[in-house]
């Protein structure tokens, strides 16, 4: 169940990285930097858990403008202090793109598994969808809202627990 925390925590960072630059408008034609590029770092005391889904110890997450998207790297360190390093590259077109790195082991991920692929859809400027799947099944949906000043990033997460009840929970990420 902790592992299912974690994973989720890193993909919902690497998500919400993702998100930031969409909303901004990263990865199209446009030739500004996006304004969520950077490095974000997990406010614990803003961002709410659940007893199915514990705070882990910290997450930094880098995102990196690239030609039509963003890359993305996830450094989260689990609740019981276990690190991982996450890295994947994707567009704002809602396909699949494969997660490297991802925590494949009891410690991370939803229920027993982690997700190898995430796919992120532009809702509006500020807000995208992601979806991540583990083997073509979706273990985890996430919302990501940019703060109107690009200091704040807000994720929105749902997944199942290991009994297969629904479970939500938020994270927030300062820019650094």
């Amino acid at each position: 169940m902790r592992e299912i925390l974690l994973s989720m925590l890193l993909t919902a960072s690497l998500a919400a990285t993702i998100s930031a630059q969409a909303a901004t408008g990263q990865g199209t034609e446009k030739s500004e930097i996006d304004p969520m590029v950077g490095t974000w770092k997990l406010n614990l005391e803003r961002s709410k858990f659940t007893s199915d889904y514990p705070a882990p110890k910290s997450e930094t997450i880098l995102i990196e403008q690239q030609q039509g998207g963003v890359k993305v790297t996830a450094d989260p360190v689990n609740f019981r202090g276990k690190p991982a390093h996450v890295v994947y590259s994707l567009m704002f077109d809602g396909k699949d793109y494969p997660v490297t790195g991802a925590p494949q082991d009891s410690e991370f991920g939803f229920g027993n598994a982690s997700a190898d692929t995430v796919a992120v859809k532009r809702i509006d400027a500020r807000t995208v969808s992601v979806i991540r799947k583990q083997e073509g099944k979706v273990v985890s949906t996430q919302k990501i809202v940019i703060s109107k000043d690009g200091k704040v990033r807000i994720s929105y997460w749902k997944a199942k627990n290991a009994k297969g009840e629904p479970i939500t929970w938020m994270t927030i990420f300062d820019r650094q």
